[in-house]
């Protein structure tokens, strides 16, 4: 009788054991399983607060561009444009000097912006120039406009 014992209680403890570490493998399938899952949510959040960072970044940098475009563009009003508009409706200057003012803005613009907006802008937009030399065209606008 005490060797059918033994041999239940070998037979048990087999069979625990086995349990035991089956549970053990379930147990680190589930972790394994939920640290995938608490990365993965992680790295989302993180995409989406490096976004949110982005916009904010690329939103600060056409402020300030639009900023430094209406005093660039006021400056060379006050200095240059007004004489050289005269001088090509009396004929004295041709068109092209007062087209190539809007190159002079924009290189202007371009060395006074901040190197971190200037960036931005560039990566955000498909052709950063045509949008800064818009920008130039829209304020002279404004400038012929309040006189």
């Amino acid at each position: 009788m005490t060797k059918l014992v033994e041999q239940i209680q070998s037979s048990a403890i087999e069979v625990l054991t086995s349990v035991v570490l089956a549970l053990i493998a379930l147990g680190g399938a589930y972790a394994t399983y939920y640290i995938k899952k608490a990365t993965e949510k992680i790295r989302l959040e993180m995409t989406k607060i490096e976004d949110e960072r982005q916009k904010t970044l690329l939103d600060r940098a056409l402020k300030r561009m639009e900023e430094v475009a209406e005093k660039t563009v006021n400056k060379i009003e006050q200095t240059t444009a007004k004489n050289i508009r005269k001088a090509v409706k009396d004929g004295k200057v041709d068109r092209k000097e007062l087209e190539d003012l809007a190159v002079d803005a924009y290189e202007e613009i371009l060395k006074t912006l901040e190197p971190d907006y200037r960036k931005v802008i560039e990566e955000s937009l498909g052709d950063a120039r045509t949008y800064i030399l818009n920008t130039i065209e829209e304020k002279v606008r404004d400038v012929k406009v309040k006189g």
